[in-house]
């Protein structure tokens, strides 16, 4: 394991407007990009998500999860609905590890029903950068 003043520090800012009910929602950066491309010689290792909806959900929920490449790994997620328009989950470092080459992402899977579906979603992502 390396020196953990190797570590780089990263966090990410992705939002999401519109969330489609009984989807899959792929967040994307503020200027539309698809999310944080890991580079070469490290692996991500997300620590901290925090979500929050702009407008108050009357039916159902939206699950938040970190994803790699579009798909949701195991590990940090989050869930909102009508009782938590605000939510946040950390975790250790070494619990998930996103390999190099990799996109980091943010998708929301919202189920039947759910309401509104012109609601702002804001996500705050943070991990380490550690190498391999």
């Amino acid at each position: 394991m390396s020196d953990v003043l190797d570590y780089i520090p990263v966090s990410l800012s992705y939002r999401f407007q519109e969330v489609q009910a009984n989807a899959t929602n792929r967040l994307t950066l503020p200027n539309g990009g698809a999310g944080f491309k890991v580079p070469t010689g490290y692996a991500f290792h997300p620590r901290m998500i925090h979500a929050e909806l702009d407008t108050a959900v009357t039916a159902q929920s939206i699950a938040l999860s970190v994803a790699a490449d579009g798909v949701a790994v195991s590990g940090l997620s989050v869930t909102l609905n009508a009782s938590a328009q605000v939510a946040v989950s950390a975790q250790r470092p070494q619990v998930v590890k996103i390999a190099a080459g990799a996109v980091v992402s943010v998708v929301a899977v919202a189920a039947p029903g759910f309401t509104p579906t012109t609601a702002g979603l804001d996500v705050v992502l943070s991990g380490l950068l550690i190498p391999v």
